[in-house]
């Protein structure tokens, strides 16, 4: 479920015109969040300034504030990845570390999947 600090929104309507399904309103000049049509795509958490919207689906203390200088990537390694990514149909009969394998469910969980309409 996602919700609204109303004692930190400041009223900017960033969140109610950036939600694709229309779910936000502004009542008494603050956001309200109906979670009816919610997809949980978490555009109202990444545009609000204030950092008054939150969820319990994930622990809002690992989201970690924008920083350039921790975030940069360079953009030849990341041309490189891009280009280099592919499917892969053959498989290592090898075990696999459990942490990498909870890191990869843990990075798909954030992964872009067109509207949220991929089933988890």
């Amino acid at each position: 479920m996602f919700k609204v600090n109303t004692e930190k929104c400041i009223g900017c309507e960033l969140c109610t015109k950036d939600c694709f399904v229309k779910d936000i309103e502004m009542v008494e000049g603050k956001a309200e969040i109906k979670n009816v049509r919610c997809f949980k795509c978490g555009h109202c958490i990444a545009v609000c300034p204030v950092a008054a919207i939150s969820t319990d689906e994930y622990d809002m203390n690992d989201v970690i504030e924008y920083d350039k200088d921790r975030f940069e990537l360079d953009a030849d390694n990341l041309l490189n990845f891009i280009r280099f990514e592919r499917t892969i149909r053959h498989f290592k009969n090898q075990d696999v570390e459990n942490e990498k394998i909870l890191k990869i469910i843990e990075a798909g969980r954030f992964t872009q999947t067109a509207s949220n309409a991929q089933n988890v």
